[in-house]
């Protein structure tokens, strides 16, 4: 994995793993996934960064399956249009349409004009959620460890 957690990072190291590929908003491939603090400062929650469609408090890596699909596209015309345009929006550093779904044109065109990656895998939307958050939580505890120890070190 590398230094900086970048979509592009997350891709390379996984897309095997979790059958992903990439569909559209390669403009996007140096968007970083932040870091958030656990509890008192802990190590970082994956379970923070990745889950669900979540428009209110959003994961920087969103994951729609059938249900959330499902959920935009019962959306009147205007409200689907502005919650595409959430969904492809900072803080979003990627969206991963899962279960084999066919992906809406809307969202192919709002990946590139946001600049947000888009990727798509055939797994089901709870098991990819599961597992990124697993190796996700290792890579960014591991990150977390490494700029500790060069921050000691330039000190």
């Amino acid at each position: 994995m590398a230094a900086t957690l970048t979509a592009r990072a997350v891709y390379d190291a996984y897309h095997d793993r979790f059958a992903l590929q990439w569909v559209a908003g390669g403009a996007g491939e140096h968007r970083v996934v932040r870091q958030e603090p656990g509890d008192g400062g802990a190590a970082p929650i994956a379970a923070l960064i990745v889950g669900h469609l979540n428009l209110i408090r959003p994961y920087q890596i969103q994951i729609l399956g059938g249900t959330e699909l499902d959920y935009l596209q019962g959306l009147g015309k205007n409200s689907r249009q502005d919650a595409v345009v959430r969904l492809f929006s900072e803080p979003t550093c990627m969206v991963i349409v899962t279960d084999g779904q066919v992906i809406p044109e809307d969202m192919h065109e709002a990946a590139e004009a946001a600049g947000t990656p888009l990727l798509c895998s055939a797994l089901p939307s709870g098991q990819l959620v599961g597992r990124l958050q697993h190796v996700l939580s290792a890579a960014l505890a591991e990150h977390a460890k490494n700029l500790a120890r060069d921050t000691r070190a330039a000190l």
